[in-house]
């Protein structure tokens, strides 16, 4: 009899155990952590989520930032290279204009100068050692209309092209294909310097490398250093008159 109320008594107590634990599982602050530690695994991918939503958004308005920026640089490209074109058409037009046998003098004169066109050009200021050159281009100047009209279309062609230059320094390190841009600008800079570094300015010292602006001149005067040291380890290596992009 002793052994069955003991054993009676013994689950009666397990039995209140139980009902306390489920009695504790419901009162309102274990219903509240367990709210929480749901709401906190609802939470946890909608947070995930959220941010792999922002980092697409980004990587999205990145591409299209960059398309777009591509997209405005492309013409500002074309038209350098296009104006680019343009100075080497006028300089050669004012190479076939009346009265251009003084530049051919000039041109004989640095041929048989140890030191260039550059010694000759500097040599044409007053007092220097080609100083008749210089009065023989002002004379060509002011009796020929047709001469002095190609001079400053050259010399306009030259301003187009230096700020045309300008304007693509920052694209030309942007743009996917930049560095078929950027052989095509080298070539083209040093076609357009070599013909400008030739023709003394109309009015003043100098040549009419000084019409590219101080930015553009910088970069093209660069360019020839770099092609003088080239063709003297080769001669035959001259840059192209017509480069293609």
């Amino acid at each position: 009899m002793g052994g069955v109320f003991g054993k009676a008594i013994g689950a009666v107590g397990r039995s209140a155990s139980a009902i306390g634990r489920i009695l504790e599982a419901a009162t309102p602050s274990a219903q509240v952590a367990l709210q929480q530690s749901a709401q906190q695994r609802r939470e946890q991918p909608a947070r995930e989520q959220q941010a792999n939503t922002e980092d697409v958004q980004r990587r999205l308005q990145n591409f299209e930032k960059t398309r777009m920026q591509f997209k405005r640089d492309d013409p500002l490209l074309y038209a350098a290279d296009a104006s680019g074109r343009a100075a080497l058409d006028a300089m050669s037009a004012l190479r076939d204009a009346p009265g251009v046998t003084i530049l051919n003098r000039i041109q004989d004169a640095a041929a048989n100068n140890k030191g260039g066109m550059n010694a000759v050009i500097e040599g044409m200021k007053p007092g220097g050692a080609f100083e008749g050159l210089r009065k023989q281009l002002d004379i060509a100047l002011d009796e020929n209309n047709a001469f002095s009209a190609a001079y400053d279309r050259a010399a306009g062609a030259l301003a187009r092209y230096g700020s045309d230059r300008d304007r693509i320094v920052s694209a030309l390190t942007s743009q996917p294909n930049a560095s078929n841009w950027n052989e095509h600008f080298k070539k083209l800079d040093a076609a357009v310097g070599e013909a400008a570094s030739s023709i003394p300015k109309k009015e003043g010292d100098g040549s009419m490398l000084e019409h590219l602006g101080e930015k553009a001149r910088e970069i093209v005067e660069k360019i020839l250093e770099k092609v003088k040291a080239v063709f003297h380890r080769d001669p035959e290596a001259r840059p192209s008159p017509s480069p293609g992009p």
